[in-house]
């Protein structure tokens, strides 16, 4: 055989053989997907006491301007509404076992909101929901003073 025929069949073989010699890598990552996730609703600046099965050793909340949680004891905690929103909250233990999984939804106090409303423009009827983040007043009031302080009411409740 002549000099280029054999390093030819040289490049040749390595390219075949590569496949071989090479590893295959692992999976670096497993999604971890909780057997249970429970619904939590809240209203900004109110809270929940949660207790969980087993003792956990780690707290993990997505979103800490939407919520946040104080450790009262290893199976015990105190969840707070800070903002409008939705976030997730995750307990595990020391195995990294998830003991825990909640979907958090925090909205604003709507009936605190209306309860201002029938102050202000006593007789009409204004409400207030939460749709996303953001707050939406329906209804309709006599005055334009009137309108002016719901509006007055609704901003003190809004970020």
């Amino acid at each position: 055989m002549n000099r280029p025929h054999i390093r030819a069949s040289a490049i040749l073989a390595a390219l075949l053989l590569q496949p071989v010699f090479c590893t295959i890598p692992a999976q670096s990552f497993e999604l971890v997907k909780p057997e249970t996730e429970q619904d939590v609703s809240l209203t900004v600046g109110t809270g929940q006491l949660i207790k969980v099965d087993s003792e956990f050793t780690s707290l993990f909340v997505a979103n800490p301007e939407v919520a946040d949680v104080e450790v009262k004891s290893p199976r015990l905690l105190y969840l707070t509404g800070i903002g409008v929103g939705e976030t997730t909250l995750f307990a595990v233990d020391d195995n990294d076992d998830v003991l825990m999984s909640a979907v958090i939804k925090v909205t604003h106090n709507n009936a605190a909101i209306t309860e201002g409303f029938r102050r202000v423009a006593p007789g009409q009827n204004v409400t207030a929901t939460t749709v996303d983040q953001s707050l939406v007043i329906t209804g309709a009031v006599d005055t334009p003073q009137q309108a002016a302080d719901v509006m007055q009411v609704a901003a003190q409740f809004v970020d």
